[in-house]
């Protein structure tokens, strides 16, 4: 991990410069870099998060960013001091993910998948690995029935990046079917309200940091933005565009907005409405995996906007997922087709071109398959459970 980071520092950072692009990168994202680094200017300022200027990020992860300011006062420095912090995040995450791997008995070489260039990639250049490595040590907990202590995790990782919020329903499920009845009462469990307390606590503290307006920024920024590059929907919107014109592109855009966003968190809303119905599906840690990937996939699939670094969220998902060998080939080709639509396609033939929507559509055809399988999964587990549960309950 350490050599991976220094190479990817002290390499050039194109190769192919000859391209009208400036080249792909090799391992580090200079853009990218750039963007954190003009977000962490708040320490250069001596001033708290979100006072300075807003951030898109929730508090843990302005404060994730801000940490390689404090040792360096340029961008070069500040760059490799987030690549060291983002390796030693991996590194941790590596071991929580080995942790797992043992606990189901899953076989331990799949840590390598976390080597592929996709993955490798994105680890290094964004701070997703931060709230991917919470959620993970959040499972290992949850595993281990220390209750407290993974819904304090999942919390931290929701002051991260909020798509652990995603996760909610799933953990409080399975810790209502794990737990006695006479201690499931919400109201008095310690271990669910840590999450919403966590979270509002960082609310709290960056709104008394920088004020009302600045300080809830964050929290409702992803909620406000609109149709980007990357998704599938945005290729449909950009041809209504050329076909129809701005004013019926952006009626729809304005509608279906609204409608996508619904649809991202459809299934975690079924959840909290109708946790007493979906108490029979998260019985098992393999319930718990199968519907986290699914709830994370959905999101991803319906979103109007698409980040590449999302693969950080569901790929140490996939490598606890069973069956492993599928897990495997999951992992290499969703890491291979992020890696080949950024940086590869984007820098080489730019958002707007036919090469990069065939990716983005065969990412999308991809995630999908990901989906049904990962359901049949959900369905093969539900229909053993119902095979067992009578045989318990009738004493056979």
């Amino acid at each position: 991990m350490v050599l991976l980071i220094m190479a990817a520092h002290h390499l050039p950072s194109k190769f192919a410069t000859h391209l009208p692009s400036g080249g792909v990168s090799l391992l580090r994202d200079d853009q990218e870099l750039s963007v954190y680094h003009e977000r962490a200017e708040y320490v250069y300022h001596h001033m708290p998060p979100y006072a300075y200027a807003r951030i898109e990020y929730p508090l843990l992860g302005a404060l994730y960013l801000g940490m390689p300011a404090l040792f360096a006062d340029n961008q070069a420095g500040y760059s490799l001091g987030l690549m060291i912090l983002n390796g030693l995040a991996g590194a941790l995450l590596l071991y929580v993910t080995y942790r797992l791997l043992v606990w189901f008995n899953r076989p331990v070489s799949l840590l390598w998948l976390f080597l592929l260039p996709g993955v490798a990639y994105f680890t290094l250049n964004r701070f997703d690995i931060l709230p991917a490595l919470l959620v993970q040590v959040s499972l290992l907990l949850l595993f281990g029935k220390r209750w407290s202590w993974s819904f304090f995790f999942l919390g931290l990782s929701v002051l991260a990046k909020g798509y652990a919020v995603l996760l909610l329903p799933i953990f409080f499920i399975y810790w209502l079917n794990q737990t006695p009845e006479t201690k499931r009462s919400l109201w008095n469990n310690r271990a669910v309200w840590l999450t919403a307390g966590t979270a509002l606590v960082g609310i709290i503290v960056s709104i008394a940091l920088a004020g009302f307006q600045n300080g809830i920024f964050p929290y409702f920024f992803q909620s406000t933005r609109s149709f980007g590059f990357g998704s599938i929907f945005t290729i449909f919107i950009v041809g209504i565009w050329d076909m129809e014109g701005a004013a019926v592109a952006a009626a729809l855009m304005r509608v279906s907005t609204k409608i996508l966003i619904l649809l991202q968190f459809i299934v975690p809303a079924l959840m909290y409405a109708g946790y007493s119905f979906f108490r029979r599906f998260i019985r098992k840690p393999e319930n718990v995996i199968n519907w986290s990937i699914i709830v994370v996939l959905v999101y991803m699939l319906f979103s109007p906007y698409y980040s590449p670094q999302w693969l950080l969220w569901v790929v140490p998902l996939l490598i606890i997922w069973s069956p492993y060998r599928l897990a495997a080939w999951f992992v290499a080709a969703f890491g291979l087709m992020a890696y080949l639509e950024y940086p590869v396609a984007i820098n080489i033939f730019g958002f707007e071109s036919i090469n990069y929507n065939m990716l983005v559509l065969l990412r999308t055809v991809l995630l999908v398959g990901m989906v049904v399988v990962v359901s049949q999964q959900i369905r093969r587990y539900n229909n053993q459970d119902e095979k067992i549960i009578p045989q318990i309950t009738s004493g056979k």
